[in-house]
């Protein structure tokens, strides 16, 4: 699995030039066997390796004596072992070929000395031996055959295959000769490869070819049988590609590989913590794609190229040569048996017999095998040798072999590790050093004088034959004119089923389509001849001349198989210059083979379209052909990356799947080197799945692995999803289920599992639980690698699991009765959402109780007030600011000095104002300087300090990503708690404790702010004391108890999850995740992952977006709190029990009875309880004794509903009643009610804030600990009534003011039932009372003598304003009913209580006017050059102290929420106020309700936007004149008033021309009026003639500062002028 890129085979070298000529080339001799005679020349050899056997006795012996041959050494004794040793002393002595020669001197001397041989009539005792020899061997069994890859280089990538290297030679054998082979654990053919392998004549003669000699230099031969020149099957031949496919322990350790692949798959499952680009990511990912030299690939590819030898449409394999061997003890004499074997066609295979190899062109070569041991001790050796000679040709031979006995050949195997054929020391144990010398010499002799003359006679005959018919003009024109051969089917298709044919002659009638005797058969054997001797370019032309038959004749096979010749040709030749050309005859083969591959599956009635399991061999022959392609060098695939991939990809579509996938995998590379990540990564995962299917797991795992790199670098999610699936049923498949369980873990907590069907997922989640079930170890592997945060680095990963690993062990093999338990962390099913994680208790800031979740004990008495809503933050700190402001502000005990030592506060005139803003300045300073003093890092943040025994909750969101329900249990929080003394109490790891005894059942543990709600000790808790190694279960003695609850979560549906913990001791806690089980099989364990806060105390930090330490998960557990819990209960109006309504809306001005009732579910008493609010809707009613001592004075100066400081909504809550001890305190589990009324305002929903603010009670009061209780309403208000008011001078008395009021009736509610009820009318004032002008009101039948107004109506009534003739002393309220017998009434405001809202309201405006101005002069001095607030000085701020209005009087100091703030006493009498009290029917309830007008202006104290000058007239309306006599002459007195209370006015009036009457009087006049002043001016109007006129034709001119502007009066004054004169004339007439 190396990661080097795929080797290349180098080009071949240029020729060689052709050594210069010594002398005559056939002088060169070598030896034969052991004799020392030369060896002949090439040419003197017979014309024919078929030895006429009617040859003269003088021809024998003249051929014979060219070959003179000593007698071969006798065997050794049979007990001479050590003789054996001696000769060969190591078994890497016959190892290589450097050591035959010395060791063919020794034998050449011990041969010397041997005695001659003995007569051919043996003894009897010579006769037993050979009887017991052959006994012997008779009870050997046959070995198997040596794999096809024993002698094929196995780390070294080769171009050709074997069959275009080695010369064949076909080996026809007796029994007892391959008996002799069998002692050996030998085939014969292997046994003579074995020898043969490296036999290399010392030098070589010089080879014929067409038109040249070549001088080869390394011709190599391979013998095969008979049934070795017979084609594979298909299934045969797809059994061994997938047998020599898989991985051996040769390949390395594959165990270790394996473990390594699965390290990798973990570290891809994990996020990424770096940005890598895709270039680099696919570079790492190419590490995986196996190169072509890698062993199992190798063994692949010569796998292919065996399993397409034998082929009928290539004849590179047809033997030039037969060799006939027998033994010396067969049952006839050798000659005699050799004889037959000569004679007899049917000992030929069955290629000779169809008609496909020619058998009368074929050479017949001898050889006799003695056994040196077991065979016959009369047997003449020299005797024999002589009469083969003279029988056969000088070339027959006899050997002997088998030297070495058998019990030496055993102690040989035990000692020796290698041998010639690759069985490490246990084959060939029998030959002796001579032996294998001998053989060796005998092929040397063969191949020069027998395999290459026979070579040299077949090129000769058939290049005649194809010069004559195939060359030239001549048979050039002719083959234009060549009729194709009739239709047949090609040879591959019965390739795989020779025909059995008893007879001796060849079979005419064969399905061989192109015969031997046939010129296209001659000229392939010719070219195949040519390129097996390595002369290329002869071969490439002959190869030409058949390339045309074979495509006419549609023998695609035939024509892919020249094709590709032509391109090996071309390549080793020169594969530079004629790249293209190469490239072309490449295709164009591949094509050819596709097409046969096609016709052949159809023939054979497979359909063409689908994935063959078994391939045809036209798809093996194009499956080799790819893989060349892809083996040549970079001279042929350099710039055509992209075109080798798609031939590649292409090829793979007709392949079965483990040829598919080998090609498709080596595309990938291609893709990879064309820089197309993309498909690279998608073509290996192809890969893998056709290895899966070929059932090679190991390499589908690998190439999963590989793609796996790049599908989780980009946004391939589904792609992703896909290859994880795979991967893991791969993994699941092959038994590796640590990994398959990280696998399925991931991919259950996917978007619908990667959007798979729901029946695929359920399989994923059963092989989940089937690992965790029936695989406990794999699965505690697979979880130990889970167990790494997903963001901790990759070279980080290791060291934090070891460490992990060795907490949980130092745990178990320290504590008695301890075990794991399989635990799956960081899995997403269920997937909580760590964003949602929200940690809350009932008496902390931010408790929002969810509806489902309230008691519901006495909710049928409760009046839902509105939704309880979390509200927004910066609003409840805003709250908090200001109730912590307010407070200091009021506190007497704190320093009121530093209130006015900005300019911008000196400008706030109201004390109270002052104060509390600059608290509010100084604590929002401080707040701000906190934050940045974390920001920066100078203040370490700490933990929320929280109390004992008081349960907190930790909120999150749990979801189900997948398609089907899942069911999850016994969810409960993770924890750890460190106490005062250092014991540790965690849940963390899931590690059982055994405890002695029964057990019994655990207790269940209960608290007061929880009600009935259990909790119980969490799973796996255990207890560590300080310094000890050991642990023991926590059950007993508990530092923290759980809630578990389980949850059902349908197909992709969501919860939100609320889980409960409690602490019982002081110490600090830690929250770490959350632990259920899924199915309630299996522990699912999520670490919360919470993000700290962003550092911003460097640059550095801040570029970086480090964040810090998060505080959200710990806690630090103190002492017992109190803890409040507030309700809204409904009352009735006139006691305090509580009422059921229809849950009807709030109207606006609508004033309801409630009480607040606070509990006290905490475990300490609290105190000093207030309220803070957002809008002044709450008055609490005062107790029945309550200011019975006080005078009135005192009564109005005192905080109306208990308010303290000057925004009228901080509130001081009573805490008495029959339900507490003591009066100002609340004990755990006591409870008060208080009794309040609530005004709603505003007509939209409303966000209503209650900020409970209460203290921890502490006798000795040094401990002051508070709590904030937040309590947030969506309150929807509708509208109800609008009122409006103005007042205006009276027209006919101008010490009088008239109010009018308006009122309109806009409720929208409900759709019917919308009338409104007015009750009173009321203004609270020191100056006015109120009368109402008369006449207005009617009683009707159907209302009474009430006013009624219906949906959308309006109505409008006058009232006059009437001055009294003194300030009261006290605040008044005069009321008028809105009926006309009703009498009006004043009373004192504080007996009445009807000003309490107008109190606050006024409060509560004043401060926000207050703080908006403040706002303003602060902006305003922020942009002022001077660059904002600056400090005062020591002298302004003494005078500011020292203004008017700012020194302490002995008078009463009214609060800012008094009556007498309201109206106070001792100003002018500008304004009052206004309200009107209105009833209204909702639903089964009467409800009441009051508006308010706040500071109606009655008089201007100075200038504002009107007039000030109010101008009435007084004249007769109707006036009779004789218009005879004259104009009528009208008198008019015009009072002129200064309506402002405080400012004189000086102004000019002026006359108009009128066009109807005339002024007499002054033109222009200039008057100056003190407050409040009037003046008479008399007027006389001269009017010419009837009709009805304005008088009004004033106009006013005010003087303001040096301003004048125009005031034209707007009143009319209509007179109404009758003429006498025409009326006495019409009563003439009449």
């Amino acid at each position: 699995m190396s990661g080097a890129p795929p080797p290349r085979i180098p080009p071949p070298p240029p020729p060689r030039p052709r050594p210069p000529a010594s002398g005559n080339g056939r002088n060169q001799t070598s030896r034969i066997h052991e004799s020392t005679a030369s060896i002949p020349y090439l040419d003197s050899a017979p014309p024919s390796g078929n030895i006429d056997l009617s040859q003269t006795t003088t021809t024998t012996t003249t051929a014979t004596s060219q070959f003179p041959l000593p007698p071969p050494p006798p065997p050794p004794p049979p007990s001479s072992s050590s003789s054996r040793r001696a000769l060969s002393p190591s078994r890497s002595t016959t190892s290589s070929a450097a050591s035959v020669s010395t060791t063919t001197s020794a034998s050449e001397s011990f041969a010397s000395s041997l005695p001659p041989p003995p007569n051919l009539m043996s003894s009897s005792k010579g006769s037993n031996t050979n009887s017991n020899s052959s006994t012997n061997n008779n009870n050997e069994g046959p070995p198997p055959y040596l794999p096809f890859m024993t002698f094929v280089p196995k780390k070294q990538l080769q171009f050709l295959a074997r069959r275009h290297t080695h010369i064949p030679i076909l080996v026809i054998a007796t029994e007892n000769a391959n008996r002799l082979a069998w002692k050996n654990k030998l085939q014969l053919i292997d046994l003579f490869q074995g020898i043969a392998q490296d036999c290399k004549p010392s030098q070589m003669p010089p080879f014929r070819s067409i038109s040249k000699s070549l001088f080869p230099e390394n011709v190599q031969i391979q013998f095969v049988e008979p049934t070795s020149l017979e084609p594979y099957g298909y299934e045969e031949s797809h059994q061994i590609l997938s047998d020599h496919a898989k991985l051996q322990d040769a390949d390395g350790n594959v165990a270790q590989e394996l473990l390594l692949l699965e390290d990798r798959v973990d570290e891809l499952l994990q996020d990424r913590t770096t940005d890598e680009s895709l270039e680099q990511v696919t570079r790492d990912a190419y590490q995986l794609t196996s190169p072509l030299d890698i062993p199992w690939l190798l063994r692949y590819r010569y796998a292919l190229d065996e399993t397409t030898n034998h082929l009928p449409h290539d004849l590179v394999h047809c033997p030039p040569l037969v060799l006939l061997v027998c033994t010396s003890e067969e049952v006839a004499s050798p000659q005699e048996v050799l004889q037959e074997l000569h004679n007899s066609p049917h000992v030929l295979p069955e290629c000779f017999r169809n008609g496909l190899y020619n058998p009368s062109a074929v050479r017949h070569e001898v050889l006799v095998l003695h056994d040196a041991v077991d065979g016959p001790s009369n047997f003449g050796e020299q005797y024999w040798r002589q009469t083969l000679q003279n029988s056969f040709g000088p070339n027959a031979a006899v050997i002997r072999i088998n030297s070495v006995t058998r019990e030496t050949a055993t102690a040989l195997s035990e000692q020796e590790d290698t041998d010639l054929w690759g069985g490490n020391g246990t084959k060939g144990n029998c030959l002796s050093v001579n032996d294998r010398v001998l053989l060796r010499r005998y092929f040397q002799s063969l191949l020069t004088s027998a395999i290459l003359p026979s070579l040299e006679r077949r090129i000769a005959s058939l290049n005649a034959v194809v010069s004559e018919r195939k060359k030239g003009m001549r048979n050039l024109v002719k083959s234009f004119w060549r009729k194709p051969k009739e239709a047949q089917s090609d040879d591959l298709v019965t390739a795989t089923t020779p025909t059995n044919n008893n007879n001796n002659s060849v079979d005419k009638d064969s399905s061989v389509k192109y015969k031997y005797d046939s010129i296209e058969s001659q000229t392939r054997l010719l070219a195949d001849t040519l390129f097996l001797i390595q002369d290329y370019d002869a071969a490439l032309g002959i190869y030409r001349l058949i390339r045309d038959d074979y495509k006419s004749d549609k023998a695609l096979a035939h024509y892919a198989n020249v094709q590709e010749m032509m391109g090996m040709c071309m390549y080793l030749m020169d594969p530079y210059t004629r790249a293209r050309e190469i490239f072309s005859h490449f295709e164009t083969a591949l094509l050819g083979y596709t097409r046969a591959a096609e016709e052949e599956r159809a023939q054979w009635g497979n359909d063409p379209s689908s994935r063959p399991a078994a391939a045809p061999h036209a798809t093996r022959l194009a499956t080799r052909l790819s893989l060349l392609l892809a083996t040549g060098s970079e001279a042929l695939t350099k710039g055509r990356e992209l075109e080798v991939a798609d031939l590649l990809a292409s090829a793979s579509s007709h392949e079965s799947s483990l040829g598919a996938a080998v090609l498709l995998e080596q595309a990938s590379a291609f893709y990879y080197h064309a820089e197309m990540p993309r498909k690279y990564s998608f073509h290996m995962l192809m890969s893998g799945h056709m290895f899966r299917t070929a059932g090679q797991d190991q390499h589908a795992f690998r190439c999963f692995t590989s793609a796996l790199y790049v599908y989780r670098h980009g946004a391939w999610h589904e792609l992703h999803n896909h290859l994880r699936s795979a991967l893991a049923g791969q993994l699941y498949t092959m038994g590796r289920y640590s990994v398959a369980l990280i696998l399925y873990a991931k991919l259950v907590g996917t978007s619908s599992g990667g959007r798979v069907s729901p029946k695929t997922q359920q399989k994923f989640l059963s092989h989940l639980l089937e690992i965790c079930e029936k695989h406990p170890k794999p699965a505690l592997a697979g979880a130990d690698r889970m167990s790494v945060p997903p963001k901790i680095p990759n070279n980080e990963r290791e060291a934090f699991r070891n460490a992990q690993l060795e907490r949980i062990v130092h745990v178990v093999r320290f504590t008695m009765g301890a075990s794991r338990v399989l635990q799956l962390p960081y899995m997403d099913l269920p997937k909580i959402l760590d964003s949602s994680v929200r940690i809350w208790t009932h008496a902390e800031q931010n408790f929002v109780v969810d509806d489902e979740e309230e008691e519901e004990d006495a909710q049928s008495l409760l009046d839902r007030f509105g939704k309880v809503s979390r509200g927004k933050d910066s609003v409840w700190e805003e709250l908090e600011l200001m109730a912590t402001a307010e407070l200091n502000a009021v506190d007497s005990s704190r320093p009121q000095l530093d209130e006015t030592v900005t300019s911008a506060l000196s400008k706030i005139k109201d004390r109270n104002h002052r104060r509390v803003i600059a608290q509010v300045a100084k604590e929002r300073a401080n707040r701000n300087l906190a934050e940045r003093s974390k920001r920066k890092g100078l203040v370490k943040p700490t933990p929320t300090v929280r109390a004992k025994d008081e349960p907190l909750f930790c909120d999150f969101v749990m979801q189900n990503p997948l398609g089907v329900e899942i069911f999850m249990t016994e969810i409960q929080l993770v924890a750890k708690m460190v106490d005062g003394e250092g014991r540790v109490c965690t849940n963390q790891d899931a590690i059982a404790i055994r405890k002695g005894g029964s057990g019994g059942r655990p207790r269940k543990y209960t608290f007061e702010s929880t009600g009935d709600m259990e909790f119980s000790v969490g799973d796996f808790s255990r207890l560590a004391e300080l310094n000890e190694k050991s642990c023991f279960s926590a059950d007993d003695n508990p530092f923290f108890v759980v809630t578990k609850r389980d949850v059902q979560l349908a197909p992709l549906g969501e919860a939100s999850v609320s889980a409960g913990l409690c602490p019982l001791v002081q110490g600090n806690l830690e929250i770490l995740g959350v632990r259920c089980r899924l199915f309630d099989k299996v522990w699912i364990y999520h670490p919360f992952d919470i993000p700290g806060p962003l550092l911003e105390d460097t640059r550095s930090n801040r570029e970086n977006r480090v964040r810090g330490e998060p505080m959200l998960l710990k806690s630090k557990i103190e002492v017992d709190m109190p803890c409040l819990k507030a309700e809204f209960i409904k009352r009735g109006t006139d006691d305090f029990s509580t009422i059921a309504t229809d849950g009807g809306p709030l109207l606006e001005g609508q004033i309801s009875p409630w009480t607040i009732r606070l509990r006290n579910v905490g475990s300490a008493p609290a105190s000093s309880t207030t309220l803070k609010t957002n809008l002044p809707w709450i008055n609490v009613l005062p107790s029945s004794d309550h200011d019975n001592l006080l005078t009135v004075e005192e009564q109005e100066a005192q905080a109306t509903s208990r308010c303290l400081g000057p925004t009228g909504t901080l509130i001081s809550l009573p805490l008495v009643g029959d339900h507490l001890k003591e009066s100002g305190k609340i004990h755990p589990g006591e409870y008060v009610d208080i009794p309040i009324q609530l005004r709603t305002s505003g007509h939209s929903k409303e966000e209503f804030y209650m900020l409970f603010r209460y203290e921890r009670w502490d006798p000795m009061g040094q401990s002051k600990r508070q709590r904030w209780l937040r309590q947030m309403y969506e309150v929807p208000v509708y509208p109800s009534l609008d009122l409006s008011a103005k007042v205006k001078a009276s027209l006919w008395n101008g010490g009088e003011q008239m109010l009018s009021v308006e009122l309109t009736n806009n409720r929208t509610d409900r759709p019917t039932d919308l009338f409104m009820t007015l009750d009173k009318l009321s203004i609270a004032s020191r100056h006015y009372k109120l009368e109402a002008v008369p006449g207005q009101f009617v009683t009707s039948e159907e209302n009474g003598n009430v006013l009624q107004i219906g949906w959308q109506e309006r109505v409008t009534i006058h009232y006059r304003v009437v001055a009294l003739d003194e300030e009261s002393k006290t605040c008044l309220l005069s009321e008028c009913s809105f009926t006309e017998m009703a009498q009006c009434s004043t009373t004192d405001c504080v007996i009445s209580q009807a000003t309490d809202y107008l109190c606050l309201e006024n409060a509560t405006d004043s401060f926000e006017a207050a703080w908006k101005s403040h706002q303003h002069e602060l902006a305003k001095a922020e942009h002022s050059q001077d660059g904002g607030q600056h400090p005062r000085s020591i002298a302004s701020i003494r005078r500011a102290n020292t203004l008017p209005g700012r020194e302490e009087e002995d008078s009463l100091e009214f609060q800012p929420t008094s009556i007498g703030t309201l109206c106070p006493p001792g100003t002018s009498s500008s304004k009052m106020h206004i309200i009107c009290s209105w009833r209204a029917i909702l639903g089964q309830e009467v409800i009441r309700g009051e508006h308010h007008l706040l500071g109606i202006t009655v008089r201007p104290l100075s200038f504002f936007d009107g007039c000030p000058i109010v101008a009435t007239a007084s004249y007769p309306s109707a006036v009779t004149h004789d218009f005879s006599q004259g104009p009528a002459r009208i008198r008019m007195d015009v009072t002129l008033r200064n309506q402002m209370l405080e400012s004189s006015v000086n102004f000019d009036m002026t006359m108009r021309d009128h066009p109807s009457f005339e002024l007499i009087g002054l033109e222009r006049l200039k008057l100056l009026l003190q407050p409040q002043e009037e003046k008479k001016i008399l007027f006389e109007a001269l009017v010419p003639r009837a009709g009805t006129h304005d008088l009004q034709a004033l106009h006013l001119t005010v003087k303001r500062e040096e301003e004048e502007i125009p005031f034209p009066l707007k009143e009319q004054w209509f007179v109404a002028v009758a003429d006498t004169c025409v009326e006495n004339s019409n009563e003439l007439i009449n």
